[in-house]
């Protein structure tokens, strides 16, 4: 230990210990020294928990479990309900579309099937349906 921790932790022999300090046997402080303050305990201020102040929902610790279920359930409708529309707007076998990207672009086809990225497009002239990524097309109004 270095000297100033070592002088720190011995008090000298004229010195009593410190007032509100505990003593052990032959009147030696038990515990450390506390680290000096930079404010006083007047002024300190005790940091609270983060709440969501202004959240859409506001404090989630103060919903009750029967809620919080509630809730939950609520949110997983509502991602199932989007997932429906989203797979709504995907291309229908037999709908036009135009290729906008590729070595295809400017071609219109026929739509055989559709998957979440891609469709099978059956392309006048072209004996094998392509495989083209839905970004890259775009519905052909009649």
């Amino acid at each position: 230990m270095s000297a100033a921790i070592q002088a720190a932790s011995k008090p000298s022999p004229s010195s009593a210990p410190a007032k509100g300090k505990e003593t052990g046997p032959q009147g030696k402080p038990t515990s450390l020294p506390t680290p000096p303050q930079d404010k006083s305990p007047a002024e300190a201020k005790v940091e609270q928990p983060r709440q969501l102040a202004g959240g859409p929902v506001g404090n989630v610790g103060e919903i009750s479990d029967v809620d919080l279920k509630l809730l939950a359930a609520a949110v997983k409708n509502e991602q199932k309900r989007r997932e429906m529309a989203k797979r709504a707007e995907l291309p229908q076998p037999g709908e036009s579309y135009k290729i906008k990207a590729g070595s295809l672009r400017g071609k219109t086809g026929t739509v055989v099937q559709a998957n979440k990225t891609r469709v099978f497009l059956q392309l006048p002239g072209v004996a094998a349906q392509k495989y083209v990524r839905i970004s890259d097309l775009e519905k052909v109004t009649a």
